[in-house]
């Protein structure tokens, strides 16, 4: 789950996300990007894309503000011991995984997800907005850093074992966003449709 926040027209431009390689701490706060308001093209562009996700289409956006990366679990606790807030099912005696504190938070619902956002003071991005971020300045590729597919440094995906990892652990596209491919699904605020 990543948050977003739609700024005031007077709000200025956060400060630069840290430098890639630079893992935020489990206790930070969530950095935010911003993303500039246009044009870009969403979904699909190509025969293996699937049938829902086609065809693609243009989409016009009013700039906003993304989570850095995802919620992490030590977010996700700090909102649960305020709120009372139900804990995912796998955590043990009330708390994450030892280690896991800056890893994204799992197993919740899209209401946890939504609970968590309407706490931290955001909500949750549309699909399009995310889908915005996620593919960078440059919509023409198939993935945040190009087309082709991604390796074991880039994303963590498919058969990589041991669950999620640190955030930020893996490339930004070039919005300096973290964990657009791979290490954890995100919840958006719209249902799926074609």
């Amino acid at each position: 789950t990543r948050m977003l926040h739609a700024p005031e027209p007077s709000e200025p431009e956060p400060a630069t996300p840290l430098p890639h390689g630079a893992a935020p701490q489990p206790n930070q706060g969530s950095e935010l990007v911003f993303i500039p308001p246009g044009p870009f093209t969403m979904g699909g562009r190509d025969e293996d894309s699937p049938r829902s996700e086609r065809p693609a289409h243009t989409v016009v956006l009013t700039g906003y503000y993304i989570d850095l990366y995802p919620v992490t679990n030590q977010q996700y606790r700090d909102f649960a011991q305020a709120t009372g807030h139900r804990l995912p099912l796998h955590w043990a005696h009330g708390t994450y995984p030892a280690s896991t504190g800056n890893h994204p938070v799992v197993n919740v619902s899209w209401h946890d997800a939504c609970a968590y956002a309407e706490w931290a003071g955001k909500r949750l991005p549309t699909e399009a907005e995310w889908e915005h971020a996620c593919r960078g300045k440059e919509d023409d590729k198939k993935y945040p850093w190009g087309a082709e597919d991604p390796t074991e440094d880039q994303a963590h995906f498919g058969s990589q074992e041991g669950g999620p990892v640190a955030v930020c652990s893996k490339a930004r596209n070039d919005f300096g966003l973290c964990d657009m491919v791979g290490n954890a699904w995100e919840w958006t605020s719209d249902c799926y449709g074609r």
